[in-house]
């Protein structure tokens, strides 16, 4: 009951008026629907097959989902510059780091890896992807998977950073609270742990609300933000 009550102190939501706050609400909405796009590549595998049939049918999915995104999240950041003058990537935050906050940073990347590492046996995980023994194509493909995840995680980052403007605008709290997040790992980690089960899906599911923490901790920087949390999703 004290927890409560200290909670409603430290938090306010306030009723506002704001009506570019439907905007941020709508790019979320874009970003979560332009990432599953991908699934159009699969309309393409029988063309695929007669090409090659085997582990570069993979490979194909992976370079036309990642040509996809890439046009789409030109057209995304166009529009919503243009029209709504929201910058999603080219920010100019220059906010220097204390050593606490790089090395709280640094804790939030390592301590993942380390326990993923230990659970398989101490390897990283990108080297469990691999495997033993890698052939050529399956080496193309992967590295081809990695491409297109490097494009797809510019969305995720786009998704936390577009929902922790709108819910910062919504509920003051005395401390950041990462709502981007939070919300990205109720949606996006949600339908991804439903409909592309693995090894890892419930650990992606977690590593969705580390992306927020890291957002949070790192000043907001979109740059770092996706370093870091690229380097979380291979290793």
């Amino acid at each position: 009951m004290l927890l409560l009550i200290r909670y409603n102190i430290c938090t306010k939501i306030m009723p506002t008026k704001d009506k570019t706050i439907i905007r941020y609400f709508i790019i979320f909405l874009i970003c979560l629907i332009c990432i599953y796009t991908r699934y159009i590549s699969n309309l393409f595998v029988p063309l695929f097959m007669k090409v090659y049939y085997g582990q570069l049918v993979e490979l194909f999915k992976f370079a036309l989902s990642a040509i996809l995104w890439a046009i789409e999240l030109i057209i995304l950041c166009y529009f919503t510059r243009k029209k709504w003058n929201i910058n999603l990537l080219m920010k100019k935050n220059k906010t220097t780091y204390s050593i606490k906050r790089i090395i709280i940073l640094y804790l939030i990347v390592l301590i993942p890896i380390l326990i993923i590492s230990a659970s398989l046996g101490f390897k990283l995980k990108i080297e469990y992807d691999f495997g033993e023994r890698i052939t050529t194509p399956y080496l193309i493909k992967q590295l081809c998977k990695y491409g297109s995840m490097a494009i797809q995680m510019i969305f995720i980052v786009i998704m936390i950073e577009v929902m922790q403007v709108a819910f910062d605008k919504i509920i003051i709290t005395k401390y950041k609270i990462p709502w981007g997040g939070i919300i990205v790992m109720l949606t996006y980690g949600l339908i991804e742990l439903i409909i592309d089960f693995s090894l890892f899906s419930g650990v992606y599911l977690l590593f969705c609300g580390l992306y927020g923490l890291i957002y949070i901790v790192s000043n907001e920087r979109n740059s770092i933000t996706y370093i870091l949390s690229y380097i979380l999703y291979l290793l």
